[in-house]
């Protein structure tokens, strides 16, 4: 069986395209994952790359397409993008030195706070006379009327 050229021009067409679908759908989660993690270089708010639409959003797309193209990995790419344009470009700090205290400081705080909260109410209970576990003597005293008087009631309730 002959395979006419048309055939084989068809065949290889298909066959690249199926080669090259992956490859493009890997290119684009990439593409997706670094624009998520980068702010856009314009004044127009800080906004997530991802999700902004300005010029300046799509030059750094091509930017990054590009750097993609010549085979590099999203950390790659970010690395060459933060040498470029700064840390400031970042969408979360980097998690070492200094910047680590972004990430330390809300736990840290609740826990300051959780302590503070913790030791006013004890100070707050001590002041107004509340001892946990501990009933107040004046309302376990036996000559107090309105505790004779509950006794009595309680008793004819009962028969």
């Amino acid at each position: 069986m002959m395979w006419r050229a048309e055939t084989l021009l068809r065949v290889a067409a298909c066959l690249s395209f199926l080669i090259w679908l992956p490859v493009s759908a890997q290119a684009q989660a990439d593409m997706d994952t670094i624009e998520q993690s980068l702010v856009c270089i314009c004044g127009c708010g800080n906004m997530i790359l991802f999700n902004c639409m300005c010029a300046d959003a799509d030059q750094m797309r091509a930017e990054i397409r590009g750097l993609i193209a010549e085979g590099k990995d999203e950390k790659e790419v970010i690395r060459v993008l933060v040498d470029r344009y700064g840390e400031i470009i970042l969408a979360a700090p980097v998690r070492e030195g200094f910047n680590l205290t972004a990430y330390v400081m809300p736990f840290l705080a609740i826990l300051v706070a959780g302590g503070l909260l913790v030791s006013f109410i004890r100070r707050w209970k001590r002041d107004a006379g509340i001892e946990p576990g501990r009933a107040d003597q004046e309302t376990l005293s036996s000559d107090d009327p309105y505790r004779q008087k509950l006794e009595e009631e309680l008793k004819s309730y009962r028969d």
